[in-house]
């Protein structure tokens, strides 16, 4: 009797102590298939893994495109259960098979569309899942159909009936449209993508290739630069294939401390030898053995800017946008690299349209000899140490990154003779006025640097600013870490924001500083439960949650209602403003409107 006792207390104390076993994949928990009874009924099935189950009211049929009428699925007897928290529910276990009525079809062959959802006994749950299976009521009863690997969006949308969010009219646009109305919406997104800081940095540094060339005609300056737009056009297509097919990021692994460094040292060194202290040479022997060998053509030096646009792309803009998501999602799920390669080639010729622009007119209009062309060549040597700085703020944050700023304006102060004290002319005194403007942020963020201060958009904040959200954020690196949060939500009837975020993502401070940071937006996403995946070391967890979730790269919001149910449109990938953000949350029924945020 007593060692009956005590191996029902060792087994009690096992189970309830005992930590739930990792989730199975999906497709494991659940699988699914299907079969004919005959030419106008098909026998959906599940083998449901053990400890797992099925929602009855999740389980829904549909044929895309109405390639076949479906009638009303003979749904078998379910087991009800009760929760205080979410009231009566029914569930499936083991095996499945819902018998499901065709009326009609347009042919033998078409598409059936099952929508399921099920979770786990041990307490966390699977998002919705859709899943494609093609059948042939031509077929035997002995065969088996399975579901398609394929992307489910891209099949259920028909033309001219694409959903709102961005994300699913580009995916739509790929899936459907013409190839000559592909290309050309993706050169339209690279020209948009142009205007925005995914871009600015590549200006001063073609800038500075164009200004080191001697004797160069418009027709020169226009190939150099459409060699360097080359770069980053292939560069966009082939890291996209490379991407799609084998799910690796390159531009992350591009984004560790040494690269950073490596590459803000290079900017450093040119920026200097454009302000006149040394003049980048090779040896006499080199110059004269490349003087040989370049003299009848130009190649070697299109060819060493063309590695200079790809180095930009890979390492200065690691931009997310939604149209490279789209191409990118496109690829690793059709397996249409040709076409995915096409559109992000285009996007990439779209993004370098102002580039060529700028170095063309540029070959064309600057002065080659004279005080204009140092005080241009001081320009670009200063925005080049812009850029070096900005690389830096992805490694090195805080006090270092503001004293650094405040440097780098000191010596623009120099450079615009701010203590020159005779003006001969206007633009000498609005030249010396705007070093003076320079001159003064250099000492506020000096000692605002000194003082603690982290944020150089605020030299006069001499604290240290609490860069904390006023709301509450759950680190989650894991997908059982979001399956157990969502299961919390669920429980208090709370949406949930998933932010994927990144060290190296500049995006992603945008984000954080000028939108989530923003008192009516941390009002609203008090009313949310907030989840934060920090995906910075690219780590196999990062990696498994990121592809769980179908994240291409950070920033990517991904919300979820109270159900637990991620709603696909509302996905955010890259910035939006305070004013977007708001309206996004209240248009997708994610907070209630409206709210008065508190005084800042």
């Amino acid at each position: 009797m007593k060692y009956l006792l005590g191996s029902a207390l060792l087994w009690i104390c096992t189970f309830a102590f005992a930590s739930p076993p990792d989730p199975l994949p999906m497709d494991e928990a659940y699988q699914l298939s299907a079969s004919l009874r005959d030419n106008q009924t098909v026998i959906v099935q599940w083998k449901i893994a053990p400890g797992y189950y099925l929602y009855k009211d999740h389980i829904a049929f549909q044929s895309p495109d109405q390639q076949a009428q479906l009638g009303q699925p003979l749904m078998p007897p379910a087991k009800d259960f009760y929760n205080p928290t979410v009231g009566h529910y029914k569930t499936y276990q083991g095996n499945l098979n819902i018998p499901l009525p065709v009326i009609s079809a347009k042919s033998s062959n078409w598409v059936l569309k099952v929508h399921y959802q099920g979770c786990s006994q041990f307490g966390y749950c699977y998002p919705p899942t859709d899943k494609i299976l093609k059948i042939n009521t031509t077929a035997d009863t002995n065969t088996i159909f399975k579901p398609l690997a394929i992307d489910v969006p891209a099949m259920q949308y028909s033309l001219g009936h694409c959903p709102e969010g961005a994300l699913d009219r580009i995916t739509c646009l790929l899936a459907h449209a013409n190839p000559l109305y592909i290309l050309l919406g993706f050169l339209g997104f690279g020209l948009l993508v142009s205007f925005t800081p995914c871009v600015l940095p590549m200006v001063p540094i073609l800038s500075a290739i164009i200004i080191g060339q001697k004797k160069l005609s418009t027709l020169k300056s226009f190939a150099l630069s459409a060699s360097y737009v080359l770069g980053i056009a292939i560069t966009y297509a082939v890291v996209g294939v490379v991407f799609g097919e084998l799910g690796n990021n390159l531009q992350t692994a591009l984004q560790n401390t040494w690269v950073l460094v490596l590459f803000s040292l290079l900017f450093v060194v040119l920026a200097l030898s454009l302000f006149g202290f040394y003049e980048l040479r090779l040896p006499t022997r080199w110059q004269n053995h490349l003087h040989r060998l370049t003299e009848p053509s130009q190649k070697s030096s299109l060819i060493s800017i063309f590695v200079m646009g790809v180095l930009s792309t890979l390492v200065l803009s690691p931009c997310v946008t939604p149209p490279l998501v789209a191409a990118l999602s496109f690829i690793s799920t059709t397996g249409n690299a040709v076409l995915g390669a096409a559109a992000l080639f285009t996007m990439g010729l779209g993004m370098g349209v102002p580039l060529l622009i700028i170095g063309t007119l540029g070959g064309k209009f600057l002065p080659h000899t004279g005080e204009w062309m140092e005080g241009i060549k001081r320009l670009i040597g200063i925005l080049l140490l812009a850029v070096a700085i900005s690389m830096l703020s992805r490694v090195i944050t805080g006090p270092v990154i503001v004293g650094l700023w405040a440097l780098l304006a000191f010596i623009s102060a120099y450079y615009l003779d701010v203590f020159e004290v005779s003006q001969k002319t206007i633009a000498s005194f609005i030249r010396r006025l705007l070093g003076l403007v320079l001159f003064v942020y250099a000492i506020l963020a000096g000692i605002s640097a000194l003082m603690g201060n982290s944020d150089p958009l605020k030299p006069w904040g001499w604290h240290v600013k609490n860069l904390s959200p006023d709301y509450p954020v759950v680190q989650v690196n894991t997908v059982l870490d979001v399956k157990r949060a969502l299961h919390q939500a669920v429980v208090h009837h709370k949406a949930v924001m998933l932010d994927f975020y990144a060290d190296w993502c500049i995006a992603c401070k945008e984000l954080d500083r000028f939108t989530l940071s923003n008192p009516r937006v941390q009002a609203l996403l008090r009313q949310m439960m907030v989840l934060k995946a920090d995906v910075s070391q690219n780590s196999m967890e990062d990696k498994n949650i990121m592809k769980h979730y179908h994240v291409i790269a950070p920033p990517t919001l991904i919300f979820f209602d109270e159900k637990g149910h991620e709603i696909k449109k509302a996905r955010i990938v890259g910035v939006i403003s305070a004013k977007q953000f708001e309206r996004h949350l209240k248009q997708n029924g994610l907070v209630s409107s409206p709210i008065k945020a508190p005084p800042p």
